[in-house]
């Protein structure tokens, strides 16, 4: 009697085990719908082009922990691609990976971190978020990413990167806890270099860009052709203006751009060719002036652009360039193309050429 009591009872546990099972397989899958839903929702306020719904590019979750949650429920990290933004055009679209943790007095999942990469990446590029190959779960609070970056002279990214990300409970945050690559540090100090480089060309090409401001055009033609005009004015100077009669235009009104062109010419084995120093351009429009700067190295390749927009932007960008590729950008969330601002150097170049 006593054999059939116990049986019985582990009889009973067993199908209390399976029916528990059920009920947390259940409520994991209901979690997981939740949260996917609260992604999507945020995805499609912020960017264009999503990868939700979309088979051949799934969208991944990750469960990490939540010790303050009843039942263990855990917070999520949702991986998906998008062009945040919707800038459009080539480029503009990388993975993204937003947390949402749960809320127990609300019973519902609340984004937390918009985009952990982002904050990883806000003081120095370090993760190149357009070429990540695979992100998968080493235990509940690490992820470890698998990712490419270009090396120099790269038309497609060569070097692997991974990546560890760890959450902090703490801060309750997402940080980088370290790279396998030893080529990533040594890429974070010449990007270090790069920056402060470029900062002091920037300085030095304005400073040359007051000279020539400071002279009246009248006393510099004199002295073209000698060593005193180098040395007053170093830069040939070329003015680029727009609608300069000012008639409205269509669906913008009031609309007068303003480019001008420093550069200096240089016989090469080629022939002539022209270095491009810096381009400023001014576009005046009906709520305001708007100013962007394109400052350029030795091969007329673009190293840092800066825009001041007090009509759309809250925040003045800033884009730091080395070896054709973006290492800083200010603020995080510029809204920028990045493609259309290269190309919109290169036109300048070919522009001045002629």
């Amino acid at each position: 009697m006593r054999k059939l009591s116990k049986h019985i009872a582990q009889l009973s546990l067993a199908v209390l085990a399976v029916a528990y099972a059920s009920v947390s397989v259940a409520q994991d899958n209901a979690n997981k719908t939740l949260v996917y839903q609260q992604a999507k929702k945020y995805a499609e306020s912020v960017a264009c082009n999503i990868n939700f719904d979309d088979k051949d590019r799934p969208v991944q979750l990750f469960p990490f922990g939540n010790t303050d949650a009843p039942d263990d429920t855990p917070n999520y990290a949702v991986l998906w691609i998008g062009d945040r933004g919707c800038l459009g055009g080539t480029g503009t679209s990388s993975y993204i990976l937003s947390t949402f943790e749960y809320a127990p007095l609300l019973e519902t999942f609340l984004l937390n971190q918009p985009d952990v990469f982002d904050e990883i990446n806000k003081e120095e590029f370090i993760i190149n978020t357009r070429f990540i190959d695979r992100v998968t779960a080493v235990n509940a609070t690490t992820l470890a990413v698998q990712s490419r970056d270009f090396a120099k002279g790269d038309i497609k990214p060569s070097l692997q990167r991974r990546y560890l990300l760890r959450y902090d409970e703490a801060s309750e945050q997402w940080q980088l806890q370290n790279t396998t690559s030893a080529q990533a540090g040594q890429n974070a100090t010449d990007n270090q270099q790069a920056i402060k480089a470029i900062r002091s060309r920037y300085q030095t090409v304005n400073a040359d860009i007051e000279k020539c401001l400071a002279v009246k055009l009248a006393e510099l033609e004199p002295m073209y052709g000698t060593e005193p005009a180098d040395t007053v004015c170093p830069y040939y100077y070329a003015e680029l203006r727009q609608n300069q009669r000012n008639k409205p235009v269509a669906a913008i009104g009031r609309r007068i751009v303003s480019t001008q062109f420093w550069f200096d010419n240089e016989l090469d084995e080629a022939g002539e060719a022209t270095r491009v120093h810096k381009v400023n351009q001014t576009e005046d429009v009906i709520d305001g002036k708007i100013s962007r700067e394109y400052l350029y190295d030795e091969n007329n390749n673009l190293i840092f652009y800066y825009k001041h927009d007090p009509v759309y932007d809250k925040y003045d960008t800033r884009l730091y360039f080395h070896n054709g590729k973006l290492i800083k950008a200010l603020p995080k969330d510029f809204s920028e193309s990045v493609d259309a601002v290269l190309r919109k150097a290169k036109s300048f170049v070919i522009t001045a050429e002629f």
